[in-house]
Parts: structure tokens; C-alpha cells; sequence
């Protein structure tokens, strides 16, 4: 079930770099190769991070092993307030940032870092098998790669708010795990 549940919360951190991709490609003139490559940095970016965050999780939870769960339930938990805050506030200020410029698709990829590293530890904390953390990878770059192919045939931008329902998503995953222990 937690293998499960890993690959809900990485498609729902792929949104955040499908949306990186859309919008970068949509507001390119010309498709290049190294447009194609920026918009990789977040990706790359995030699979190191999910890595670390897990490799972090697994360390930790060796040292509370008894109530490991409980600690992945309540990082998710502050995931999803965290998200609940950055729809609330931070929309406005994200909509603003150009990801064609490297330090605004900089500024992007941390923030989708910053989730990216708290499902990680979570997954860690709740004992994820690394070969799973491998498709996880995989839906992240399926996320980007669409993203950016998709900017090719957008005629304008749809981007709703999709930190609420992330909120919600990661607020019943750790209620999945709560219930699961």
C-alpha cells in the first residue's frame, strides 16, 4: 500500500513540473535543445532531492522505528498545510516568476524541491523499497517531459489552482498512513 501511495504523491509533485514545462515552452519563440534542457533542471533537481529526502527518511527511521509512521504522517501533514499556505498567499507570487529566466526556473525548481524533499522523507520515514523510488523518478520526468510537449500545441495557458487539491491529496495520504499502522 505505501508503494502506492509513493507514486500518487510523486504524480502529484509532477504536476508542479508538468506546469514548469507547460509554461516554459508555451512563452518560448522557438523550441531549442537548451530550453529543453532547462526545463530538465527541475527534474533533476527533484530526483536528487526525493533520493536524499528518502535516503534521510530511511536513516531516521532507524532510529525511532517504533513510531516511524507516525513521523511520516505528520511531515505529510504539514506538507499539505504547507500547500494549503502557498495557495493561499503564494499563488500570485509563483504566477509572477519567468521561468524562461535561469533564475527564476531556479527559484521554481526549489520550490518544487522543498515538497519533493518532505514526501521523500515521509516515503523514508515509512519505509518505501528503493526500487519503487525508481518509478517515482519516472513519473517526475513523465511530468516534465509532457509538460514541455504539451507547450508546443497550447494555444493559451490553463493553469488552475492545483495546491488545493495537492493539499487535499497529501492530507488523505497521511490519514492512509495513520489508518494503515
Amino acid at each position: 500500500m505505501t508503494n502506492g501511495l509513493f507514486i500518487v504523491a510523486t504524480a502529484i509533485l509532477s504536476v508542479e513540473l508538468f506546469s514548469i514545462g507547460l509554461v516554459s515552452r508555451f512563452l518560448e519563440k522557438r523550441s531549442t535543445w537548451i530550453g529543453f534542457l532547462k526545463v530538465c533542471i527541475p527534474f533533476v533537481s527533484s530526483s536528487i532531492i526525493l533520493i536524499l529526502g528518502l535516503l534521510l527518511g530511511t536513516i531516521m527511521g532507524g532510529l525511532f522505528s517504533a513510531t516511524r509512521h507516525w513521523y511520516a504522517a505528520t511531515l505529510l501533514f504539514m506538507l499539505s498545510i504547507k500547500l494549503f499556505y502557498d495557495a493561499k498567499k503564494l499563488t500570485q507570487a509563483k504566477r509572477s516568476i519567468n521561468p524562461l529566466d535561469t533564475k527564476g526556473l531556479l527559484l521554481l525548481a526549489a520550490f518544487a524541491g522543498i515538497n519533493t524533499f518532505f514526501v521523500g522523507i515521509s516515503f523514508g520515514l515509512a519505509k518505501l523499497s528503493f526500487p519503487i523510488s525508481f518509478f517515482g523518478i519516472l513519473v517526475l520526468f513523465l511530468g516534465t517531459i509532457s509538460g514541455f510537449f504539451w507547450g508546443i500545441f497550447a494555444k493559451r495557458l490553463f493553469l488552475k489552482q492545483f495546491d488545493w487539491v495537492a493539499a487535499f491529496v497529501f492530507l488523505v495520504i497521511a490519514l492512509f498512513l495513520v489508518f494503515k499502522f
